[in-house]
């Protein structure tokens, strides 16, 4: 096994914290046969690896970082799920334990045989209906509400004010919902186990802790600039909601297909509920509209207008792998702002930087990418190296000061 060094972060304390408090007896206080899997912190340069096949019980492993290291996520390290996150990111040990407990969950649906996983496209491609962004608003005051009533009586009235527009939303745009209830899903049981573990190790009053997390519900701008993360708060609401109508909800949680949405809506009785059919759009909901399209369009001509060589790819393109939480979409273009995998041909590159991939009016076939590097080398004349990124093979020329290459 190898030494770990000193310095950067005090890995050895913070590791033996970790060790300490992700146990089977702590996890399976926050979910029921919630367990420790394989997880890894990092930074700039280093990754400590604790509880996976490659260590020794009880120690801690250290390898040098590459590109698998990137954001705090789920990877598959060495073929075994690994929950990864960057120290860097948390600075506060309390912070890191939490959102720690908070990957690990992922590792725990993955072994688990969670299936209700969103289509991340549809996340991408979500529809900015004024009548769905007026709807969504007020669903979101409901479902707040409902979580902050302390009356039973009170609380439950809102919970069914939040499943009726829910469900008039459902009708008006269907697939995009279903997008938010697996969202919703998946991720509200981390955040919900990340808000546990904060409870135990801060000092902070419990209602205090749950207003931080859940703030951003009743946020407008919030709720549509980024979609996915807004799933975040309403499925943590959805589960602190069943924790209130049916505490023991958790232990079969793994055993439904369904979603945490329509968990909550089977324990009341709909039937008596009034569909909204016509929605009246408030002056609020068109400026913020406004708001939130011309904020897509500055994003992407501040990357686009950036200085340097300016690379366009056009040909045998697709995507393999992107961060979800990091893509603003607008029309037909979509800016990846930290990092996405891209197969062109029979090669597959790893970019960590922005890109910009404009889309044909069908929005699944891409037209070309756009990336803005320091330096363009020709290592041939169907071979070029790009600053920062890699070897691109194919056909080159220059038009109106940028390099245009056909693969």
């Amino acid at each position: 096994m190898l030494n770990i060094k000193k310095g950067v972060f005090k890995v050895e304390e913070i590791l033996k914290r970790l060790k300490e408090d992700i146990t089977v007896q702590e996890l399976s206080n926050y979910w029921p046969e919630f367990q420790p899997y394989a997880f890894a912190i990092y930074d700039a340069e280093n990754v400590y690896i604790y509880n996976h096949p490659l260590s020794s019980e009880g120690e801690i492993l250290y390898v040098k970082r590459d590109e698998q290291f990137n954001g705090c996520t789920t990877i598959m390290y060495e073929g075994v799920p690994t929950a990864i996150v960057d120290r860097t990111l948390y600075p506060n040990d309390d912070e890191l334990y939490a959102i720690l407990t908070h990957e690990i969950f992922h590792v725990h649906q993955h072994q688990q045989g969670e299936s209700r996983s969103p289509n991340e496209i549809l996340g991408m491609t979500y529809s900015l209906k004024l009548e769905n962004m007026e709807l969504r608003m007020k669903e979101r005051n409901h479902l707040y509400r409902a979580v902050k009533e302390v009356d039973a009586k009170e609380k439950y009235k809102w919970i069914r004010k939040f499943i009726m527009i829910r469900e008039s939303r459902i009708r008006l745009i269907n697939e995009y919902v279903e997008y938010e209830n697996f969202t919703e899903t998946i991720e509200g049981p981390a955040w919900y186990v990340e808000l546990q573990a904060l409870k135990k190790n801060t000092k902070v009053p419990d209602h205090l802790l749950i207003e931080s997390f859940i703030a951003k519900v009743i946020d407008p701008f919030q709720t549509f600039v980024n979609i996915r993360e807004s799933c975040y708060y309403s499925g943590l609401c959805i589960c602190l909601l069943l924790d209130h109508v049916v505490p023991d909800w958790k232990k079969a949680h793994f055993q439904t297909d369904k979603t945490l949405f329509e968990q909550l809506k089977d324990l009341f009785d709909i039937e008596d509920l009034q569909i909204l059919e016509q929605v009246n759009i408030s002056r609020a909901t068109e400026s913020l509209y406004k708001q939130i399209q011309e904020q897509k369009q500055r994003a992407i001509h501040t990357y686009s207008s950036r200085e340097g060589t300016h690379v366009y790819i056009k040909g045998d393109v697709k995507v393999k792998g992107f961060d979800p939480m990091n893509v603003v979409c607008h029309e037909d273009i979509r800016l990846h702002k930290t990092f996405i995998q891209i197969q062109m041909n029979d090669q597959i590159l790893h970019i960590n930087q922005p890109t910009i991939i404009y889309f044909k009016e069908d929005g699944k076939t891409i037209d070309k990418l756009h990336l803005i590097v320091k330096e363009v080398t020709f290592k041939g004349s169907n071979e070029f190296d790009l600053e920062g990124i890699g070897k691109v093979d194919g056909q080159g020329h220059w038009i109106n000061n940028a390099i245009w290459i056909r693969v």
